[in-house]
Order: structure tokens, then sequence, then C-alpha cells
């Protein structure tokens, strides 16, 4: 039987990591393994230092990269332009995609819609749109106002009508409503599309995984030492920092003295910033780390916080939990659906108001880290239970056999 030819595509800027590139990643390297599979792995990116098509071998798979406009945001709301942007691509790619049967496209950048429906007027090929994100909840970075009343007509007066409430982007609907499968990391976020279109394509939910690293984390059950937190993320509003500052400042004035490393891209503006604002917090700014680094630090380190306000399947959350990590986490969205209360994490609730909008609980944040801080065996207890759930719920094994199913469902394979 012919292979499937696997195009996964995926969109980003230049510099830093994402979760979608550690997807794009795994997946690229556990599907080169399927004999049944040939795999190129086309990404599009911003970077006004690349400005031709690149291609190489990779760990069984080809990559190849491929510039994006300078001008995209504009090009990609005009579809004369956009046309020729995929038009021209596509010429560039033609011997690539010549000549194959069973192709797959699968994009993990809603936004590439475009460039797959173009090669799907010129090749047979089936579409799987991979729903990392819920876009709306992106407006809580932009429009904090416009992302709470949206939030509030979503979750509190289950208004899903019209959808051009929450879909912005022509593009978008396009993913949804255009594509042959859609795979969603979560179930919030698959009720989201069913909620609001009544027709839509095969949708399946498929976790993100990741590879073990291994190493085994050291448990100290003295509370006589340094407690280590960690936090891994952007600087973005809703990775929520600031609410784990502020829960910090309180633990302080509980007389604990925890010491917090933030790992990620942060200005040196914004660590002056932060260290004026909180002086009596230990701050330790560790920049942005491979993930082999920032495993064996999530090792070291007794307890990670994660207050995000808006997040899918996480990759620091799994990271976290590989690592044998207890979290005290928000109990939001797919974080909500990552950790099990009182087993491999400490919740800590959203508060939603029309006057302050969407924050974290700082005093029950506070709690609960005091609640690990104080208690050695706990935290002994639920790093062990954060890896059991890391080892039954993320791996990337089951991410991969999941998603080839989908595949040979697409061309009704038997596997």
């Amino acid at each position: 039987m012919n292979p499937i030819h696997l195009y996964i595509m995926s969109m980003s800027g230049s510099g830093t990591v994402s979760g979608v590139d550690r997807y794009v990643d795994e997946l690229a390297q556990g599907m080169s393994m399927k004999p049944d599979m040939r795999v190129v792995l086309l990404k599009f990116r911003r970077d006004k230092k690349h400005i031709f098509i690149r291609q190489e071998e990779k760990n069984g798979y080809v990559r190849i990269t491929v510039p994006l406009p300078v001008n995209l945001s504009e090009i990609i709301s005009q579809p004369y332009w956009m046309g020729k942007y995929c038009k021209h691509v596509f010429e560039l790619l033609k011997e690539e995609f010549q000549n194959k049967e069973r192709c797959v496209l699968h994009l993990n950048t809603l936004n590439l819609i475009d460039f797959a429906l173009y090669v799907k007027s010129r090749i047979p090929c089936k579409i799987v749109s991979h729903l990392h994100c819920i876009p709306w909840k992106g407006l809580y970075n932009t429009d904090k106002n416009r992302f709470n009343r949206l939030f509030q007509s979503y979750y509190y007066r289950k208004l899903y009508s019209p959808s051009r409430l929450y879909v912005f982007r022509d593009y978008e609907e396009r993913s949804y409503k255009e594509s042959d499968a859609i795979v969603c990391v979560t179930s919030c976020a698959r009720d989201f599309l069913r909620n609001l279109f009544p027709v839509l394509p095969p949708v399946f939910v498929v976790r993100n995984g990741i590879r073990d690293l291994g190493g085994e984390k050291k448990y100290t059950l003295s509370s006589e030492k340094e407690i280590k937190c960690i936090y891994a993320g952007n600087m973005n509003a809703s990775k929520g920092l600031h609410f784990i500052l502020r829960a910090l400042q309180l633990v302080y004035e509980k007389g604990r003295r925890p010491r917090l490393y933030i790992a990620g891209a942060c200005s040196e503006d914004i660590q002056v910033r932060l260290k004026m604002s909180y002086p009596n917090i230990r701050l330790d700014f560790l920049g942005e780390l491979s993930l082999e680094q920032l495993c064996t630090f999530y090792r070291k380190c007794d307890l990670g916080i994660i207050a995000s306000l808006q997040e899918q399947c996480s990759y620091v959350a799994i990271e976290m939990m590989m690592s044998g990590l207890p979290v005290v986490t928000t109990d939001v969205d797919g974080l909500s659906e990552m950790f099990v209360d009182r087993y491999n994490s400490l919740k800590t609730k959203v508060n939603f108001s029309r006057v302050s909008g969407l924050e974290v609980d700082v005093f029950q944040m506070c709690r609960q880290i005091v609640r690990l801080i104080d208690d050695p065996k706990l935290r002994h207890k639920m790093g062990l239970h954060a890896r059991a759930r890391f080892s039954n719920c993320f791996s990337s094994d089951a991410m991969i056999e999941d998603t080839y199913c989908i595949y040979c469902g697409l061309f009704k394979t038997n596997m």
C-alpha cells in the first residue's frame, strides 16, 4: 500500500519556542518512526534574515522552512494577495507535492488554511486542523474589556450565537468548516466548537504528549531547607505571573521565604520592574532554557506554580508532571482537565466580576503554596502522583498513536 504523505504545517516567529513548536517536533519525530508514513515538516517562519526556502533532512523526516511576508497581517486579510502568496509558495514546492497519493496537511496554525485549501485545489489531499488554543481568549492580552464581555457571555449567559461573537477572522471559520477533521487538545475546546457550529467535520480530542526524558527527582522530607518554586512561560498577562507574585507577597507576610525561579524570555526592564515592585521576594531569572535544561531544573525545585487565566493542554504543565513536581495551578480551561486536585496538584479558583474581570484568587493561591511549603510529605506524595499522571495520560506514544488513527481513518485504512 502507498504510504501516507504527512505535511505538518506550522507558523512561528524567530527566537522563541512555543508549545506548538514542542508539539510539531514531537509529532514529526514520532510519525517518522511509522513505516507507512513519510513526514515533511513545513515551517512558515517570520524572520527577516531568511528570505529563501530551506530544506534539510532531520531525525528521519524532511524539514522545509518557508519565509513569510513581512507584512503578513495585511496580506492575510486580503484574499487577492493571500491567493498570490499561496500560489507562489506552491509553485516553489511543486516537486514536493507532485505525484503523491494519500496526502495529509496537518495545520497547527489556523491561518494556514488558505494555503492548505490552495494545495487541495491542486492535488488530492485531506486537511486536519489542530486547535492548540481558543483564539478569542487571546484577547486577555490585547483587549481585556472585550475579553471580559465575551467571557461573561460564554460562561455565564451561555450565549453561543451568533458565532461571530467569538470567531473574528474568516480564516478561523474556514478552518473549522472546510477541514476534513479537527483535533482539539482538550474537551473544553471540542465543546466550544460544538456550541458555536451545528455542522462540523469530525472533531477529535487528543492530548498533547512528550517523550519521557527520565531522571528521578530527589525528594527531601525536611521542612528546614529553602523552598524552590518555579514559574515557566512568557510575560503575557494571561500567564498570570503578577498573580503569583502577589500571592508570594502574602506568603512572605506569613513568615515563609520561598525562592521563585522564572524561566522564559524576560527583558531586563521587566526584571528590574518586578524586583522593585516585590523587593521582599527572592527572584531568580533563568532566561530561556532548552527542554533538557528546563526539566533538569524542574527536578531541583520543590513545587511549580501555574497561574494562567486561559490555557489548553499546557506543555509547561506536562513537563512539570514528567519531572515529578507537585503543582499549584489555576482551575481553568484545560488545566482543570489536566490536573486532579489534592492528587497531583492543589487548585486555585479564578473569580470573575464585571468590575475587575477575570482574576486569580491570590489569597487561596497563598494558602495552597503555604500548605505545600509546610508539608514535605505532601509534596513528596503529590510529586509521585504527578509523575504517574504524566505516564498514564501525556506520553508521546499515546499522542502519536491517537493521531495516527485519525490519519488512517481519513483514508479508511486498516492499521
